[in-house]
């Protein structure tokens, strides 16, 4: 079936699904619709800020609209059950856990460096980035919590598709280097991300972060002051988290995807 569009004629599945996804833009920017080749299926992934009130409000609203047999969330499964449990993530949780790994890592030590004064600039480290990281909504917050309630509540089943942190904690471990401190000080992020971060309230400050162009920014300065924390944070949970969406998603009919800003493009 044809729909005539001016003097082009288009398949008229694909102007439903310029329907939809303008329609879909319009509850967030930071959603992508991604169509088969060879079905209708569609999957519907939306960008967030972790700790984004409107985030969780444009997940719920998603969800909501789309119906989705199944909502692929970026957590692992036992940080939704204690996110599920909790309410929702606190700091203090996230980093008793931090301190929980230090202890199991502070025998050996760090390379250049004594093993209880490495411990501490690690810790000390882990606190200060860990901060960055929430900031920038590298931390599962009220959105993935919001998306589990919504999906109970339309009936679609749910996947946690990350790595799991006990895993990923090893291998920042093995990635953090201490000249990364020393750069990261002489490296200031971009002027653009400055600016976003003089909006008024913390709320406007993390809606101003949350654009495309934004996580780019951030994601490139990560990049280029801590690349192998990056590697880990983001290439290869990228990798991870698109595997499992794909193998565990692909032939379901309608899908959401709630994934960080930073592992949307």
């Amino acid at each position: 079936n044809f729909v005539i569009v001016t003097k082009k004629r288009i398949p008229s599945q694909f102007v439903i699904a310029l329907h939809r996804r303008s329609i879909v833009t319009q509850i967030s920017p930071t959603t992508s619709l991604l169509r088969s080749d060879d079905s209708d299926n569609e999957i519907y992934v939306i960008g967030t800020a972790h700790i984004s009130d409107q985030s969780a409000k444009e997940v719920t609203d998603l969800i909501r609209l789309v119906k989705p047999d199944k909502v692929f969330i970026e957590l692992c499964p036992p940080r939704a059950a204690k996110l599920r449990h909790q309410g929702e993530d606190k700091e203090d949780g996230f980093q008793l856990a931090i301190e929980k790994a230090l202890q199991k890592f502070s025998s050996g030590g760090f390379p250049m460096m004594g093993g209880g004064l490495g411990v501490e600039m690690i810790r000390t480290a882990f606190k200060g980035f860990y901060g960055l990281l929430k900031r920038y909504g590298y931390v599962p917050g009220v959105e993935m919590l919001a998306a589990m309630k919504e999906a109970d509540r339309v009936g679609a089943k749910l996947y946690f598709g990350d790595q799991n942190g006990d895993e990923t904690l090893r291998k920042l471990k093995d990635a953090f280097q201490p000249s990364m401190l020393m750069k990261a000080m002489a490296t200031p992020p971009p002027q653009e991300l400055e600016q976003a971060m003089n909006e008024g309230s913390l709320g406007d400050k993390v809606e101003a972060l949350k654009t495309r162009k934004n996580a780019k920014l951030m994601s490139e300065w990560m990049e280029d002051v801590f690349p192998s924390i990056a590697n880990v944070l983001i290439h290869q949970r990228d990798t991870i988290t698109a595997h499992n969406l794909i193998t565990h998603c692909g032939k379901e009919k309608k899908v959401v995807a709630v994934v960080g800003l930073a592992h949307l493009d």
